[in-house]
């Protein structure tokens, strides 16, 4: 008996991910992100980590030019952040960014951030799964994450 995509997701659902935008340079030099919970880390030596993007995200292919992604870790507090970047429709370009130490597009405010570049890209099923070497990494030690757990936030317990 084959296993049903709803049933797959319905297990998924029950595994507690935390939340990144993932964000790149787009076309005339405008910001572009998307919230990623695919996001893992994948070798200290070098140091490297893998994020799964949708194959119809319609700005997967400034990732892959561009060549640089920063990962950005959300903190809690930051769920307008993770829900305006993961709706189709949104106008990625509107929004406060702040610029990295190597020059990419960073949102404020969170936990941590990663700034990488893609050396390679696989297909994976109906996403694209982008490696990335780690060039720059920034923690926030006062901030706790924001995870997504059963199709809702939540937060660490105290």
């Amino acid at each position: 008996m084959a296993l049903s995509a709803e049933k797959f997701r319905a297990v998924m659902r029950n595994y507690a991910m935390g939340v990144t935008v993932v964000t790149t340079q787009g076309l005339a030099g405008c910001p572009y992100g998307v919230t990623v919970t695919a996001f893992t880390s994948l070798s200290l030596d070098p140091l490297m980590v893998l994020v799964c993007l949708d194959q119809k995200l319609s700005g997967l292919e400034l990732f892959e030019d561009f060549g640089r992604m920063g990962v950005n870790i959300l903190a809690e507090g930051q769920e307008d952040a993770s829900v305006f970047f993961s709706r189709p429709s949104t106008d990625r370009t509107e929004f406060d960014y702040v610029q990295g130490e190597n020059g990419l597009p960073l949102l404020a405010d969170c936990l941590a951030w990663l700034e990488c570049d893609i050396v390679q890209s696989y297909p994976g099923g109906d996403h694209k799964i982008l490696v990335g070497r780690v060039t720059n990494a920034v923690l926030r030690s006062d901030r706790k994450p924001l995870l997504y757990y059963d199709g809702a936030y939540a937060r660490l317990a105290d």
